[in-house]
């Protein structure tokens, strides 16, 4: 069973095969429009893990997703989903964040992209960084496979919507870089990490440096061309 608490203290019981099934239709069409999706012929969406990250209403759950090519006989990928539900409509969320409509005892129940909606990407973000406490926090636009979000514009939250069992290289890189001395690439503050694989990380946001991708390549660039040691460039 799926359960959660509305606002009003009402609590809401969804079969989890139920929910399961109506989830598992509405996700093709979500993940479609998604940048950071990669598009297959004949994909096969299946659920491999739904968590409740936290309760109340708005709920934030939490999804692994397998999709596979050629009807489910290609090779599989994963995705994380931070998913929100509640009983209202989300209008402030922008329209493709929508999954769409679920059944459940007490009515329809909506769902969308939880770090879409700036209250749910803050709960995400405690539970990835429990010591930071953030206040604000806004999505970053551009990016092709990830979602970072701009926490009280001192951090930003990258959160790794494709997955692969074990270390992210981009947490890995720079967790190397920051234990040697290389002061140009932002280390990690808080990693989240589950079953060994890493989900999102947390580093300072230095605006006048550039961003992501383009930060990380820009410095490692750099030192290739330096032909030094990373504690020997100071950027």
């Amino acid at each position: 069973m799926v359960r959660t608490h509305r606002a009003d203290g009402v609590e809401l019981t969804i079969d989890a095969e139920t929910f399961s099934r109506e989830l598992v239709a509405l996700l093709p069409a979500f993940l479609a429009g998604q940048r950071w999706y990669s598009a297959v012929d004949e994909p096969r969406v299946e659920l491999r893990k739904v968590d409740t990250l936290a309760d109340g209403w708005p709920t934030l759950m939490w999804l692994l997703v397998e999709v596979r090519g050629n009807n489910g006989a290609g090779v599989p990928s994963w995705y994380q989903v931070p998913l929100g539900a509640t009983a209202e409509r989300p209008d402030h969320v922008a329209e493709s964040a929508v999954l769409g409509e679920i059944s459940s005892p007490r009515g329809p129940t909506h769902l969308f992209d939880a770090l879409a909606d700036d209250e749910l990407a803050l709960r995400f973000a405690h539970i990835v960084a429990p010591d930071l406490h953030p206040h604000s926090a806004r999505v970053q636009g551009g990016e092709q496979s990830n979602t970072s979000i701009v926490l009280d514009e001192r951090y930003i939250m990258k959160v790794f919507r494709r997955v692969q069992p074990g270390a992210n290289p981009d947490v890995e890189v720079t967790e190397a870089l920051g234990k040697v001395g290389f002061g140009a690439v932002p280390v990690p503050v808080a990693i989240w990490r589950r079953n060994q694989t890493d989900l999102a990380v947390v580093r300072r946001y230095e605006r006048s440096r550039g961003e992501g991708f383009e930060l990380a390549t820009d410095s490692l660039r750099e030192l290739f061309n330096r032909r030094r040691p990373p504690r020997d460039c100071k950027l």
